[in-house]
């Protein structure tokens, strides 16, 4: 298990979590925002990534291309890899262009107008690769994450013809899927998951993101990461290697350690581990 944090030390949400094991993953993100320069991720190598990194955290780089797939640098991105393996992280997961699917300017659902993704399908996939050749693949895992489909006619299937760079590009798979109310239930793992995993059986997955959606109430918190955390996944997902929870106060309040309802991972955690 790992987090994505909001601004709050990556060390004190574990300490409160299993102060005796440091965090599999520390998430952040950043932005490629001139074809010459990639001094967002490097600006995202922050206060915390040191600690977590002495921890043996892995380092999750969702970095997302404010600028056209086609003039994305790889040997720029790779550099920018670099400069941040050497300041501390043993791995780093990138993210490239995660969310593509809802990302993708072509996407008229999301209407944030901060975050858009510009190119064709063929373009991101050549920037994929790129990086991917780039890249130092012993240390830079290329981590490929989507949203679940969402769209009329989306399956998984549809989304790997548009989307998936090849095999041989990809280190892990993964989705940004959180936990929700469909068809007057609360989804379970294997309704979010199951297709996905069987896609992709020879690659490790991993949620990428998760929580539940919007942040809903404390007891649909505690019940999403007692779904991601149980041992009963590896049924539905023998290469299942784990999730980074969303840990923010944003359009809701998704956090288990740090939010108001108190420490809800610990407990949690405890009974699965």
């Amino acid at each position: 298990m790992g987090w994505l944090p909001d601004g709050i030390d990556i060390m004190t949400i574990q300490n409160q979590v299993n102060s005796s094991h440091g965090p599999c993953t520390y998430g952040n993100y950043a932005q490629i925002t001139s074809a010459t320069s990639m001094s967002g991720p490097e600006s995202q190598m922050d206060a915390q990534a040191m600690p977590s990194s002495l921890h043996g955290a892995i380092y999750d780089i969702a970095l997302q291309p404010f600028i056209p797939f086609s003039e994305v640098s790889a040997s720029a991105v790779a550099a920018s890899m670099n400069k941040i393996l050497a300041q501390g992280p043993q791995t780093i997961w990138l993210r490239l262009a995660h969310e593509v699917n809802w990302y993708i300017d072509t996407n008229t659902i999301n209407t944030d107008p901060t975050v858009k993704y510009h190119g064709t399908t063929d373009e991101y996939k050549a920037m994929w690769q790129a990086v991917a050749k780039a890249v130092d693949r012993s240390r830079v895992k290329m981590f490929w994450s989507l949203v679940p489909p969402f769209k009329a006619g989306d399956t998984v299937d549809t989304l790997d013809e548009e989307w998936f760079p090849g095999s041989e590009y990809v280190d892990i798979a993964g989705l940004d899927a959180y936990g929700e109310i469909i068809n007057g239930e609360q989804v379970t793992f294997k309704v979010q998951m199951g297709a996905f995993c069987e896609k992709y059986p020879h690659i490790p997955v991993a949620l990428a993101e998760t929580g539940w959606l919007q942040g809903g109430t404390p007891a649909q918190r505690e019940y999403w990461l007692k779904e991601v955390s149980s041992k009963e996944t590896l049924e539905v997902c023998p290469q299942y290697i784990g999730f980074s929870w969303f840990e923010y106060l944003k359009d809701g309040d998704y956090r288990i350690v740090m939010g108001s309802a108190g420490n809800i991972a610990k407990d949690v955690l405890e009974t699965t581990s």
